[in-house]
């Protein structure tokens, strides 16, 4: 397990987040504000947080209110599970240990983590709720029995609601936080310190490199030219495009080994960018390259050859 010691929290994760979160940005917004509200808390177990950044969005919720069952089958958290399981989206998740603040400046360890393995030992390690409590617009907290809120739950939401906070409790405080310190200590046992900025860049290299392959192999699936002029074409991830500055267009141009090749608009309008290659190229050889990690070199195109409509790069 990688660890990341005494970092920048916010300008950490805000790395990440440019490598990895296409779209919804604004949510890690929300994820600051929590993080800057743990660090502000007298509380100890305040200072562990999990938190997530997937394609479509982030998710930032303390450690302690994730070991509690309820809030990881129904929370923010575990919400970006089936696109990775069936999209194959990339979800990157840390622990984050806040250990100071000063100057404006949060400080702690971020540790990495495996966002399906972390949901299913979680699935296993919480504890079931015992109670509920939220404060309604009257500002007053209100705790129900777990099964008896689930039981009356629209009734109490009409009578209370809208929530200004909702939250589950277990039956034992003190059992949840031994629980969290276990969780706690055996991530130290594991973690092996890395460096965050290596981190970081491998990061960005992975992203051109990632969407290179998913190109490759969606041109090694096509039977037929889609494209114009009987050339075959893929459609450039707005994703990728959303994350990626010019150098790294440039870069996933590199990448692709095809004489042809050529990032353009379709005539038609068609919003996008697209990746153009000819028929003349092997295309099914070079997805089995990319598919068994052998990363081809792109053979050189004639310095006079411009595909029509080529994106200037």
């Amino acid at each position: 397990m990688e660890k990341f010691e005494h970092v920048d929290v916010l300008a950490a994760l805000d790395a990440i987040v440019k490598q990895n979160t296409g779209y919804n940005q604004e949510q890690f917004q929300r994820d600051r504000q929590t993080i800057t509200e743990a660090a502000a808390s007298p509380a100890k177990d305040d200072k562990t947080l999990l938190w997530v950044s997937a394609p479509a969005g982030t998710a930032c919720e303390k450690e302690k209110d994730l070991l509690i069952r309820e809030n990881v089958e129904y929370g923010r958290f575990g919400g970006f599970a089936e696109g990775v399981r069936l999209d194959g989206d990339k979800a990157l998740c840390y622990a984050v240990k806040l250990t100071g603040a000063e100057g404006g400046k949060i400080t702690g360890n971020l540790y990495r983590l495996d966002y399906l393995e972390q949901l299913a030992h979680l699935s296993g390690a919480a504890l079931p709720a015992a109670a509920v409590t939220i404060t309604g617009r009257d500002g007053v907290a209100h705790r129900f029995p777990y099964k008896e809120y689930k039981e009356n739950e629209l009734r109490i939401l009409r009578r209370f609601g809208p929530c200004r906070s909702f939250a589950y409790e277990p039956k034992s405080k003190a059992t949840l936080a031994r629980r969290l310190r276990l969780e706690q200590e055996g991530r130290e046992q594991e973690a092996r310190p890395a460096d965050l900025q290596a981190h970081v860049r491998q990061l960005a290299a992975d992203k051109v490199q990632d969407e290179a392959q998913r190109i490759a192999c969606e041109f090694g699936r096509l039977w037929n030219p889609n494209g114009p002029d009987g050339n075959y074409m893929v459609k450039i991830s707005e994703i990728f495009l959303n994350l990626a500055t010019k150098d790294e267009v440039k870069q996933l141009a590199a990448a692709l080994p095809y004489k042809s090749l050529t990032f353009a608009k379709r005539r038609d309008g068609c919003p996008g960018q697209f990746a153009f290659v000819g028929r003349e190229e092997n295309r099914g050889e070079i997805a089995s390259r990319f598919i068994l990690g052998e990363r081809p070199e792109p053979e050189a195109k004639p310095a006079n050859q411009k595909g029509k409509g080529e994106m200037t790069l």
